[in-house]
């Protein structure tokens, strides 16, 4: 018994390395695309906003603990971001990059109702398996759905990640333009223009 404990958590650990270095290897591959970068500058300012708020809170919550339960929610967030940028005639991998979004969003809203409470008496749909393929096939299938969901969760928070770095890698490089030209509307405001003189009868 102690062995199998010993092994599950072994399994655990090399899954998660195999996992923190695909999606290391992905975010990498990601953010040396000029075109993703270029593509996130385009996308409409209210789009580029809300996706910037849902890969912001997804990622925080992804990395600050187990919070499956409600973090889903901020998914909406960022679809019409990604749906935007699956719409742009830019680079094919961009536009792949941004379906593969869309549809793990789609996919991890409703994961929930497949492995929440995964093992509990009160989970509904491991009681509907289990009443159609029986217990043991039942919670494996449950326990291989939940896999797949972390596997999703890793593609997706990888993806947001490389998107909050884009952005933020715009807006500072915009930082000098935008400096100089609040300095050039400061330079032409009417209060620092050439004083008047009054003479008497003015």
């Amino acid at each position: 018994m102690h062995r199998g404990l010993v092994m599950v958590g072994l399994v655990k650990i090399a899954t998660f390395a195999v996992l923190f270095l695909a999606m290391a290897a992905w975010f990498f591959r990601i953010v040396r695309w000029s075109n993703f970068r270029f593509a996130l500058a385009r996308l409409p300012e209210p789009e580029k906003i809300y996706l910037v708020i849902g890969a912001t809170l997804i990622g925080g919550c992804f990395f600050a603990g187990s919070s499956i339960g409600y973090r889903g929610i901020h998914l909406l967030f960022a679809l019409p971001g990604l749906l935007a940028m699956a719409r742009m005639k830019d680079d094919l991998r961009v536009r792949r990059a941004a379906k593969l979004g869309c549809v793990l969003v789609v996919a991890l809203t409703w994961v929930g109702f497949f492995t929440w409470q995964a093992g509990s008496a009160e989970a509904l749909f491991p009681q509907i398996l289990t009443a159609l393929i029986g217990n043991t096939f039942g919670i494996r299938l449950t326990h291989f759905l939940w896999f797949l969901s972390e596997i999703a969760w890793w593609q997706i928070v990888t993806l947001f990640v490389a998107i909050v770095i884009g952005c933020c890698s715009n807006w500072f490089e915009a930082l000098p333009e935008w400096g100089a030209c609040c300095i050039d509307r400061f330079r032409a405001c009417k209060c620092f223009g050439p004083k008047r003189t009054f003479t008497a009868g003015q």
